[in-house]
C-alpha cells in the first residue's frame, strides 16, 4: 500500500495456504479473517485440483504464479520440496524461503537442500536454530528469523 496499491490489491499479492490448501472465495471452511485474503474463485478457476478433495495445493500455485517468497509456518516437514523449490528458482532469481516451523523436526525444508536446489542463490532464514551449511566450498550461516529478517550469507 506504500507503493500507491489499493489494499485489496495488496492481499490479492498474498496465496495463502493452510491445511485444506489455496484460500480461495469458493471454500466454505474458512473463517471471518482468512475470507479477507482468500483469492476470487476466477483467479484460480484453471488451477489444478487434487482428485480426493479438489483442494489446490501449494505445488500447484507455486507453478501457477510467479512466487519471490515462500514462508512455512504451518509445521509441515517436507512441504517446501524439491520440484516446489526448483520451480520457484526458475521463475525467480533471488527466491526467498523461509521455512520458519519449528521445532527443526517441523520445518517445511532444510537448509542445505533448499541451497542445493537453487544452486546458492536462495535467501534462506529459520525459525530454529539451523546448523552452519557447506556449500560448494563456502561455509555458509544459516540465520534464525526472530525480532528482524536475515539470510544465509557467506562467512
Amino acid at each position: 500500500m506504500a507503493d500507491d496499491l489499493s489494499e485489496t490489491e495488496a492481499r490479492s499479492r498474498f496465496w495463502l495456504i493452510n491445511s485444506g490448501g489455496l484460500l480461495h472465495s469458493e471454500r466454505t471452511d474458512l473463517s471471518e479473517e482468512q475470507r479477507r485474503y482468500a483469492q476470487p474463485a476466477d483467479r484460480v478457476a484453471n488451477f489444478p485440483r487434487t482428485l480426493e478433495n479438489h483442494r489446490i495445493d501449494l505445488s500447484d500455485v507455486i507453478h501457477k504464479i510467479d512466487a519471490t517468497i515462500l514462508i512455512g509456518l504451518l509445521t509441515l516437514p517436507g512441504a517446501f520440496t524439491e520440484s516446489i523449490v526448483h520451480e520457484m528458482a526458475r521463475k525467480c532469481e533471488r527466491p526467498i524461503i523461509l521455512p520458519l516451523s519449528n521445532p527443526t523436526s517441523k520445518a517445511e525444508a532444510v537448509p542445505e537442500d533448499l541451497l542445493r536446489w537453487t544452486d546458492g542463490r536462495a535467501l534462506i532464514a529459520t525459525g530454529s536454530p539451523s546448523p552452519d551449511v557447506a556449500y560448494k566450498g563456502r561455509k555458509m550461516r544459516i540465520s534464525r528469523v526472530t525480532d528482524g529478517m536475515f539470510f544465509a550469507h557467506p562467512m
